[in-house]
């Protein structure tokens, strides 16, 4: 089970929204974050999740970035990983 997350300062502007349970699909890259490196990214997620076979995407055309580090992280130590929502092919 996993631990509550801390709770954000009531000034910061942060929100906590629980979503409900699902499984995605992740491909993690290094490097600075382009629109020409998300769609390179994007469309090698795409066509693994289409290869595999097992899983398909919730909904077309809809992804997640997910930044990890600061923005004056040396761009070959950054961590980024695409993410979509996908469901199993039955």
């Amino acid at each position: 089970a996993a631990r509550a997350p801390p709770r954000p300062n009531a000034d910061g502007g942060v929100t906590l929204d629980e979503v409900p349970a699902r499984i995605v699909a992740v491909k993690a890259f290094a490097g600075v974050v382009t629109d020409g490196e998300v769609r390179r990214q994007r469309d090698a997620l795409e066509a693994a999740i289409e290869t595999d076979g097992g899983t398909a995407p919730v909904e077309a055309g809809a992804f997640s970035v997910l930044q990890y580090n600061a923005p004056y992280a040396i761009p070959w130590r950054r961590r980024n990983e695409l993410a979509i929502v996908v469901s199993e092919v039955v």
